[in-house]
């Protein structure tokens, strides 16, 4: 299938990022999530990056495939 061919080598995407979007792209209309689901979706209700930890991922997202949370908030602490 589409997502387990590209989902892992070319979305560098968050599992629960990938499992809201495929929902809400289904062919079928009433198959597609709704905006309850979504709303209610890990992703949705996830936790929010502060700006400076935004920025450090934005600014690194070269170097390195997709820093976690607990290296942003490592290197936070020195900034």
């Amino acid at each position: 299938s589409f997502q387990n061919a590209y989902s892992n080598e070319i979305f560098n995407f968050d599992d629960d990022f990938k499992e809201l979007f495929l929902s809400m792209v289904r062919c079928d209309p009433l198959k597609r999530a709704t905006i309850e689901e979504i709303e209610n979706s890990h992703w949705y209700n996830g936790p929010v990056y502060k700006d400076y930890e935004l920025k450090f991922i934005m600014k690194y997202q070269v170097l390195s495939s997709s820093p976690t949370r607990q290296v942003v908030e490592f290197i936070s602490k020195f900034m």
